[in-house]
């Protein structure tokens, strides 16, 4: 099984501006910056993958379930 990662979809000179989860159905998430430099919209496109990432592909622990539900609980 392939490991999720982030597939840049659409550069415009260079500079990508698009991209979406390898693991999530055809246009289901996609990720978009506005061209600024390719250092800057790679990292960007980075962070929005591993929020999404964080949400949709991993499965939270005993432990870690139970902070959330103290979390929740206490907010």
């Amino acid at each position: 099984m392939k490991k999720t990662h982030l597939e840049i979809t659409h550069s415009e000179n260079g500079i990508p501006v698009r991209g979406k989860c390898s693991s999530c159905p055809e246009a289901q998430v996609e990720f978009t910056a506005l061209p600024r430099s390719a250092e800057k919209n790679q990292k960007l496109l980075e962070r929005m993958f591993a929020e999404h990432f964080k949400h949709a592909h991993l499965r939270e622990d005993a432990s870690q379930a139970a902070a959330r539900i103290v979390k929740e609980a206490t907010e």
